[in-house]
């Protein structure tokens, strides 16, 4: 059974969705998304410091919490599918929350998910017998694959989704596993 936290989490986040169907995301105040759902400002400062944060909690409730299990069973093609599947389907919302700008960009939320998934596992996974430089460690390594899983996503999205999100995985696990030579036209 969802406790009164996580029902009232969930009622501010489906109001702040509601909200961005009709309403830019930096004129949509805490007055609105409370007032859509009969509660009170101070409501949402008991949940949330901000409307940035909110979304932050929805990307991770609706996504992150689905595929964390699929990525520590180290099933890292499922959990990227499984993500772009479910991005794919509240579609209208990846594409109004991907024009969130500036410090707290859905950008900059994307990132420091995906660095701290990443850290994680690298932290308790890593294969030290295939690193051969100190530049090679796990906060490196989830720098440089969270900014290509975050690319990956945001061109996609700022396209409109047009490309299948099966596809847009398959794509992902193609570069993500390949060097630049694979790329370049051999003389």
């Amino acid at each position: 059974m969802e406790n009164k936290k996580e029902t009232t989490n969930k009622l501010l986040a489906e109001s702040l969705k509601q909200l961005m169907q009709h309403i830019a995301f930096e004129k949509i105040t805490i007055k609105n998304i409370t007032d859509a759902v009969g509660l009170i400002r101070p409501t949402f400062y008991n949940h949330f410091s901000d409307k940035y944060e909110l979304i932050e909690w929805i990307f991770y409730n609706d996504i992150i919490t689905h595929i964390k299990t699929l990525i520590e069973e180290n099933m890292i093609q499922e959990a990227i599918l499984l993500m772009l599947a479910k991005m794919e389907q509240d579609k209208e919302f990846y594409i109004k929350a991907i024009r969130i700008k500036g410090q707290n960009s859905f950008e900059g939320i994307l990132y420091k998910t995906f660095y701290e998934l990443l850290l994680n596992i690298f932290k308790f996974n890593l294969d030290e017998s295939k690193i051969h430089s100190i530049l090679i460690t796990p906060e490196n390594l989830s720098k440089y694959y969270a900014n290509g899983i975050t690319f990956i996503i945001i061109s996609w999205i700022e396209d409109g989704m047009r490309v299948p999100a099966k596809e847009v995985a398959n794509i992902y696990l193609d570069l993500a596993s390949k060097s630049v030579d694979d790329f370049i036209k051999k003389h």
